[in-house]
């Protein structure tokens, strides 16, 4: 149901989502009830000077924008 179809030499190269966790060993399932997902609202410009410089003090912007 859920494929990944990356490109290599110019050619799509299709696994499904079990097969990248086999070659990968990243978790790919569902996430645990007690998993409580992380907070990006508050960004700390600091630790990233590369995006200051490079796009600025907005943390909102988007590929589409740039």
């Amino acid at each position: 149901e859920y494929t990944l179809w990356p490109v290599v030499a110019g050619s799509p190269f299709r696994f499904s989502l079990a097969e990248f966790h086999t070659v990968t060993g990243l978790p790919c399932g569902p996430f645990p009830a007690s998993y409580d997902a992380p907070s990006f609202k508050v960004r700390n410009l600091a630790k990233d000077p590369l995006w200051q410089k490079l796009i600025g003090h907005d943390s909102q912007v988007t590929i589409a924008d740039i």
